[in-house]
């Protein structure tokens, strides 16, 4: 969550026990949880491959769900390419995962302990949280 570039929250939730509605309504009542917090006016996502949304029929309804609470919510959503988030972070078409944590660490050093990666793991749970805060970011570029 973002005012700005002031950096109020992140975080990764977990939804791995969830499945169809109960994961759906999961996704919902986070959402609804965080909005109701924060009073964002955009929500801003990555836009995954279409490859991807094939594979995973779930992702799909999950990005539906997401689509609707903004819209009842009276969010702006904004959906952007994982390459166009690493290319705007990085200032460079073929930019890596990896330099783009690079840039939000040096941007939020207090993140840096998310980063050290030393299991695979670690790295694959924090992914998704450095993700949405370059999404987050590339977002708050375009409000200005």
């Amino acid at each position: 969550m973002l005012e700005g570039q002031d950096l109020l929250f992140w975080g990764v939730a977990g939804f791995r026990e969830y499945q169809g509605e109960e994961l759906l309504k999961a996704v919902e009542t986070r959402l609804l949880a965080l909005i109701q917090t924060y009073r964002p006016r955009v929500l801003a996502l990555e836009k995954p491959a279409p490859a991807r949304l094939a594979a995973s029929p779930a992702l799909g309804a999950v990005l539906g769900r997401i689509s609707a609470v903004a819209a009842q919510e009276g969010l702006q959503l904004r959906l952007y390419s994982p390459e166009e988030v690493r290319a705007r972070i990085c200032e460079n078409a073929p930019a890596t995962h990896s330099q783009v944590v690079d840039r939000i660490v040096a941007r939020y050093p207090h993140l840096e302990r998310c980063r050290l990666w030393k299991e695979h793991r670690r790295e694959d749970y924090w992914r998704p949280m450095f993700t949405a805060v370059a999404v987050g970011l590339v977002s708050e570029r375009d409000r200005n």
